[in-house]
């Protein structure tokens, strides 16, 4: 038997509930997910899913939207599209 090293993590039930169960229907246990996931990431070096952080000009315009700042409302889809002239 190959040694094993033990991680101890901290999650919301609810998550851990849930993806257990999705697991569950995969047929794989939570820890075969957990090494799966971590076999990703040396291989790919870096998280093998698309994560962005957004920048400061992002953060602001999202900061105005939020707070309904610049936003402008069309009639239709159509007026959309012909603003965007598309």
């Amino acid at each position: 038997m190959m040694s094993v090293s033990e991680i101890s993590v901290r999650v919301e039930p609810g998550l851990k509930d849930n993806a257990a169960k999705v697991f569950q229907k995969l047929g794989i246990s939570e820890s075969e997910a957990i090494n799966w996931f971590l076999r990703e990431v040396v291989t790919r070096q870096q998280l093998p899913f698309k994560e962005r952080i957004p920048n400061r000009k992002t953060l602001e315009i999202m900061e105005k939207t939020d707070s309904g700042e610049d936003l402008t409302e069309y009639g239709d889809v159509g007026a959309f599209y012909r603003e965007m002239g598309i």
